[in-house]
C-alpha cells in the first residue's frame, strides 16, 4: 500500500523507512505501493534484524522482515504500473511505464550479487534498489509466497494473524534461506514444553545486544501468568527458562520481545494445528 494511503487510513504501524531518506525523497513515491525486483537489497542490508540501539542505521530498522513474492507478469503489465532504473528515493532516478523503458533497465546490475569493485560500487548499489511502482495499493491476487527468516518467525506470523487470515494464507507461508541476509539477531527456533521454554538465537549475529528482553506467559484470555526479563540480554546463544521462571505454560501464549519489538509468539498445545 502507498505510504500516503496507509497514513490516511491510520494503519502505518512500525515505520521501517529512514526519516532522513524519506525527508529527501521525491513526493511522488508516497503515492505508490513499492516492490523491488530482487530480495536482499541495500535497504534491507541497512535495516534487517533486531539490532542494539547503537547499531541501528539511519534511524529505522526492520526487526522481523517478511518477504512477499508476487507473479511478475500480471503486475508488470497492469495499467498504471511504473518502473525505476535504480533507487526511487534518488532525485537522479529515471522511471517509466513502457516495455521499452523496462527493457532498458540494466538487470545484470539490478540482480548483481557478490563483491563489488570500487569503480562500480555506487552504480550497482543504486541499481539493486530498482523498483516496481503500483499506484495507490496492490491487491493479493497475484501473491505466491510469504517467506519468513526462520521456523520461529514462521510460527510467530501464523500466531499473530486472525484465524480467518491464517486459513486463507497459511499455504503461502514458508521459510527461505535465500531472501534474507541473516547477519543480525533473530530467533532460529523455539521449543515449548510443559516445564521449559527454549529460545535459540542466531549465534552469528553482528549485533547481539544488549537488548531489553522480556518473556511473558498468558492464558488464552490474556491473563498474565508469569514472566522473565533481562535489561542487558545478549541474544547470540540459547535461552532456556524453566517452568518456575515463566509460569505454567500449558495451552498458554508465550511471547518474547527485544527492546519492545516482538521476536516470538507461540501457543503451547496449538502448534500442530497452526503448522
Amino acid at each position: 500500500m502507498a505510504r500516503n494511503r496507509a497514513t490516511a487510513l491510520g494503519i502505518l504501524g512500525h515505520d521501517a523507512a529512514s526519516p532522513d531518506v524519506m525527508g529527501h525523497s521525491p513526493d511522488w513515491i508516497r503515492e505508490f505501493a513499492r516492490l523491488y525486483f530482487r530480495p536482499r537489497t541495500p535497504t534491507e542490508f541497512r535495516s534487517e534484524g533486531f539490532r542494539a540501539q547503537t547499531d541501528i542505521s539511519m534511524g529505522a530498522h526492520r526487526p522481523m522482515p517478511i518477504v512477499m513474492v508476487f507473479d511478475a507478469v500480471p503486475i508488470l503489465c497492469a495499467d498504471g504500473t511504473q518502473f525505476t532504473d535504480g533507487n526511487a528515493a534518488s532525485h537522479s532516478v529515471s522511471r517509466g511505464s513502457s516495455a521499452k523503458f523496462l527493457s532498458s533497465i540494466p538487470f545484470e546490475r539490478v540482480h548483481h550479487d557478490g563483491p563489488i569493485s570500487e569503480s562500480h560500487k555506487a552504480d550497482i548499489v543504486f541499481r539493486r534498489c530498482a523498483e516496481v511502482l503500483v499506484p495507490n495499493q496492490l491487491g493479493l491476487e497475484h501473491l505466491r509466497h510469504i517467506l519468513c527468516r526462520s521456523q520461529a518467525e514462521h510460527e510467530t506470523l501464523l500466531n499473530i494473524v486472525s484465524p480467518e487470515v491464517r486459513r486463507r494464507y497459511a499455504r503461502f507461508v514458508g521459510v527461505s534461506t535465500k531472501v534474507h541476509y541473516k547477519y543480525w539477531t533473530f530467533l532460529e527456533s523455539v521449543s515449548l514444553a510443559p516445564d521449559r521454554a527454549t529460545f535459540r538465537f542466531n549465534a552469528a549475529s553482528r549485533s547481539p545486544g544488549p537488548f531489553r528482553a522480556r518473556v511473558q506467559v498468558r492464558d488464552l484470555q490474556g491473563k498474565k501468568l508469569g514472566g522473565w526479563e533481562n535489561e542487558k540480554f545478549m541474544a547470540n546463544d540459547t535461552l532456556s527458562l524453566t517452568h518456575g521462571n515463566i509460569g505454567n505454560p500449558i495451552r498458554q501464549r508465550v511471547t518474547l520481545t527485544l527492546d519492545g519489538a516482538l521476536a516470538f509468539e507461540g501457543v503451547l498445545g496449538d502448534r500442530e494445528t497452526l503448522l
